[in-house]
């Protein structure tokens, strides 16, 4: 613990080192000489994993929504959480199996790219009960279900559902009309059927031509199956069946469809339970329990769904209303929490404002209490305190709940400073993981032993990495630190049972992404920590390079912009016929809204407080000050910047639904503040 190094990977010594890369990384869970982990158990298929579960747990209550109601206004309103058992999460699966195959509407389909046939079918809708059960149905007879995001534009809609050819949607009732418009501009040729969910509150469907498309509830599939279909037979599933097609929510171009097996989830499910010694000390006998809001839709909550159903945690799903997440979360009680680097910076950002309006006698302890759990954590890599948790950290596990023990975050680095800081105020682990739709989710998770932070830990038990050289951004296998140590860097490669088998009907980008000795290429930069943990560093995807020569990685500017406690969100922009970055900047609305009252900056609304020049000087002053504190180069800091008030949200379709910038998107949308930044100069690719 703490400052003694915990040896978390291993190089395979006998395999050949190659020019321009590492050798091969393998996580320290698997013993010098053993083979990476395939199977669950002997069980190579979430089926048989499900299977078996419902065999030895039926009354288990695993699937958990709360119950709408209406209040005397009228409105609807949530009520407690109420529990369905794996054994009646199997009978309504089955049903709905059974249905579909009997009804044909799914049938097997010929693509010319595969000598195999596949089964397809739609998912479209927010995270709910009748969603999981329909992806447990497809899991249960070989059909490969397509999760859509309820985000989804309607060209990204198109090309998806004819990509697969698809005939049948399982969706919200108020998704039904994107779906009806669809088929109305003979968009969806292959589209025939809607199964809709009902709601408490009916959305409606009026009675308005359906272009030949048949529309049936749910709850009536779902009692057809059982009284109509009882003994249709469902088609065995192996390890090589295609459990989903998880198309990437993409933030460049057109989604691709991540080809994922039953035996990728099922091995990678399995090295989830190889970190039970660290992730559960002395809660060997308590029932774990996982709120779900993050989009079933993508892979990472996918994963955790399946890791809560094949080690029997309770999953419950939100309500619906990511407004409303804090009363799921005081409902709930969750003891593990999931998300990603942007709301636990919101989180920090947050409680550190809280606690800067201290004074006197109550900020002197609140910092004490602070350097105290800060200094046991990295000497004894503890989170908890037996005093000052209850005087002051247990009104911010309230946050959560109460009761979360441990947190997880992907899709981004956080910072160590936030990462240490949110593990004491919350009293709860937090893993960092890094992974991608093509890896099904992890592809390495930090271990519980190894709290500062700095890196993602190891390889998952499931899969090698490697590093090769990017010499045009300086990254070299080769690369030493100023004491002399190895530390390889260079664009991230895993390969193992958890790597995808391409992308749908679309070869060359497969081509492009996993080579002939069938490693992934991420885009991710990476570097190899001494003590056999994965660093990252910076991304190749996005990299461009201005006039100069210089090359700009504008994530890892924006990650450093960002930890700023009075900017929320920025987009950095550089153009290669210019010799400076520019820069959006979002600020935090009640950050600025307090610094501008004490300073007495005052306006009609919070768009002329923006537009006050000692606002806008203060935030560019942050800009600089906190790039140059950060350790950005000066060709790195932002020489123009515009404020806006608006956030970026996926819903005006600049962040992908787990957050991520969409970068095209962003630059479309602020071009024209873009042009004023560069006074009118030319920009590359304008005639």
């Amino acid at each position: 613990m703490g400052n003694q190094q915990v040896i978390c990977g291993r190089y395979l010594e006998d395999t050949p080192e190659l020019p321009g890369e590492t050798r091969p990384l393998r996580s320290a869970l698997i013993p010098p000489g053993g083979e990476l982990l395939k199977d669950f158990k002997g069980m190579t298929t979430v089926e048989q994993i499900f299977t078996k579960n419902v065999a030895d747990s039926p009354d288990f209550l695993f699937l958990g929504s709360r119950i709408p109601q209406l209040n005397e206004a009228g409105d609807v309103v949530y009520g407690e959480y109420q529990w369905k058992s794996l054994r009646e999460v199997q009978e309504q699966t089955l049903a709905l199996a059974r249905y579909l195959i009997g009804k044909g509407l799914c049938p097997k389909l010929k693509f010319e790219e595969y000598e195999n046939e596949f089964r397809t079918i739609g998912i479209y809708s927010k995270n709910r009960e009748e969603w999981v059960i329909s992806d447990f149905a497809c899991m249960q007879t070989a059909i490969t279900s397509v999760a859509l995001y309820d985000t989804l534009g309607s060209d990204s809609m198109e090309f998806i559902l004819n990509q697969c050819r698809i005939k049948t949607v399982i969706c919200e009732a108020d998704k039904v009309k994107n779906l009806i418009n669809l088929k109305r501009d003979g968009k969806v040729p292959h589209l025939t059927d809607i199964i809709y969910f009902t709601d408490f509150k009916p959305y409606p469907l009026d009675s308005s031509p359906s272009y030949g498309l048949t529309l049936t509830s749910f709850p009536d599939v779902i009692a057809q199956g059982i009284s109509t279909f009882p003994d249709t037979p469902l088609d065995p599933v192996t390890a090589d069946t295609y459990f989903t097609f998880s198309y990437t929510s993409g933030t460049t171009g057109l989604p691709k469809g991540v080809m994922i097996t039953h035996g990728n989830y099922a091995c990678n499910i399995a090295a989830n339970g190889m970190y039970d010694p660290d992730y559960y000390p002395n809660n060997t006998d308590a029932t774990d329990v996982y709120l779900s809001y993050l989009p079933l839709a993508h892979v990472m909550e996918r994963y955790l769904l399946l890791v809560s159903m094949a080690y029997k945690i309770q999953f419950g799903l939100y309500s619906g209303d990511i407004l409303k997440l804090r009363d799921d979360l005081a409902v709930l009680r969750p003891t593990v929490f999931a998300s990603v680097p942007r709301l636990y910076n919101r989180f920090y950002d947050g409680i550190k404002h809280q606690l800067s309006l201290l004074e006197g006698g109550k900020k002197k302890l609140v910092d004490w209490a602070i350097a105290a759990k800060l200094d046991n954590l990295h000497k004894k890599g503890k989170v908890t305190h037996f005093l000052y948790d209850s005087i002051v950290f247990n009104k911010f596990k309230e946050i959560l709940g109460g009761r979360v023990r441990m947190m997880c975050s992907g899709s981004a680095p956080m910072s160590t400073e936030v990462l240490a800081f949110l593990q004491i105020a919350f009293c709860a682990n937090i893993v960092q993981g890094y992974g991608q739709t093509e890896c099904c989710a992890p592809a390495s998770a930090s271990w519980i032993c190894d709290p500062i932070g700095g890196s993602v830990g190891p390889p998952y038990p499931t899969n090698d990495f490697k590093l090769i050289d990017v010499p045009e951004m300086g990254y070299t296998s080769k690369d030493l630190t100023a004491e002399g140590v190895p530390m390889p860097r260079g664009e991230i490669c895993y390969r193992g049972y958890n790597s995808f088998k391409g992308y749908f009907r679309q070869l060359e980008q497969t081509r492009e992404t996993i080579d002939t000795d069938g490693w992934v290429h991420t885009g991710d930069i990476g570097q190899f920590l001494p003590n056999g943990t994965l660093r990252i560093i910076d991304r190749r995807k996005n990299i461009f390079k201005l006039s100069q020569g210089e090359y700009i990685s504008p994530d890892k500017i924006e990650n450093k912009i960002t930890q700023s406690i009075y900017i929320a969100q920025v987009f950095v922009y550089g153009d290669s016929l210019q010799s400076y970055l520019v820069a959006i900047i979002i600020p935090d609305k009640p950050v600025i809204e307090k610094w501008a009252s004490a300073k007495g900056i005052s306006g009609a609304s919070y768009q002329e407080i923006l537009q006050n020049p000692e606002t806008k000087a203060f935030i560019f002053d942050q800009v600089k000050s906190v790039g140059k504190d950060s350790g950005l180069f000066g060709f790195e800091i932002p020489q123009k910047i515009h404020i806006v008030a608006d956030m970026q949200t996926v819903e005006n379709g600049l962040l992908t639904p787990t957050m991520k910038l969409k970068r095209n998107e962003a630059k479309i949308h602020y071009l024209s503040l873009i042009k004023e930044m560069y006074e009118g100069e030319k920009l590359f690719g304008e005639e």
